[in-house]
């Protein structure tokens, strides 16, 4: 399943819909709160209904229900894009590695 990055705003406002239905079990009160978000996302749906809450406040919090959108369902906001974005450019290969002199310097020549 691809990676969806979806609006600041919206991916808050389905945090907000789903934190007080996540973990009853009731996966129809997730379809619900959902909705279309769900196509192309099997076993996501029962996945937040079956969420546990907060092991030290006990209750549900936006962070699990943010765990489970992106580890489970691959659903991020575009907030994170640009740490996205150079992770994935941290794991190309470089034709030609960056030598460091004793100094922790570039051996680059300098232009400045």
């Amino acid at each position: 399943m691809p990676e969806e990055f979806y609006p600041n705003v919206l991916y808050t406002a389905v945090v907000d819909r789903i934190r007080p239905v996540a973990g009853q079990g009731d996966v129809d009160l997730i379809r619900r709160a959902m909705g279309p978000l769900l196509a192309d996302r099997p076993g996501l749906a029962e996945w937040l209904a079956a969420l546990d809450p907060c092991p030290w406040s006990g209750e549900m919090t936006d962070n699990e229900v943010k765990v489970a959108l992106g580890e489970f369902g691959n659903i991020w906001p575009t907030s994170i894009w640009a740490h996205v974005v150079h992770a994935h450019h941290e794991d190309l290969p470089t034709s030609t590695p960056l030598k460091l002199n004793g100094s922790g310097r570039s051996s680059c020549p300098s232009y400045g």
